[in-house]
């Protein structure tokens, strides 16, 4: 009777034919892979900045005082965001009354919010000037161009403050 010879392991060829097929399903994910990690990074810094015109708008709405998105470039792949109440402009009653109720000087300028968001990239500062008394933008249809990597995001700021993101 023959016995049938039982092969264990497996052999070089075999082995080398699957780090191929590897190898290749790896080449064809990474790029996009990294698409969708510079995607992931623009959408969440158009988050922030959305929250600091957020922040802005509603600063406006309830200390009447004039205020600012201020967005820098910070660096090679960041943008600094502050929002600003600025100093008042005559008469403003409620701004008045707002920065005496708090203690602050009526003549500076005060941040309210600062910080700086990684993930994606400015070439041009842009400041987003919201009004007291309406609390949208005095300045309409401004867009911010951002990057990260090869990917690019608009944002088109309106008359309300909104920000409308398209890729």
């Amino acid at each position: 009777m023959n016995k049938l010879s039982i092969q264990k392991g497996i052999s070089t060829l075999e082995l080398v034919i699957v780090i191929a097929i590897g190898a290749v399903g790896i080449g064809t994910a990474l790029p996009n892979m990294l698409q969708y990690v510079d995607r992931v990074r623009l959408k969440s810094t158009a988050k922030g900045i959305s929250h600091a015109v957020e922040i802005a708008r509603k600063i406006a709405s309830r200390t009447e005082c004039p205020t600012q998105v201020g967005l820098l470039p910070a660096g090679s792949s960041g943008i600094h965001v502050q929002v600003i109440i600025q100093p008042q402009n005559g008469d403003m009653g409620g701004c008045n009354n707002w920065r005496s109720t708090v203690g602050q000087n009526t003549s500076g300028s005060i941040s309210a919010y600062s910080a700086t968001l990684s993930g994606a990239s400015i070439t041009n500062a842009l400041n987003l000037d919201f009004d007291e008394m309406t609390s949208s933008l005095n300045t309409v249809n401004q867009n911010l161009q951002l990057k990260n990597g090869s990917q690019h995001l608009t944002l088109s700021f309106g008359g309300i403050g909104n920000g409308i993101a398209s890729y």
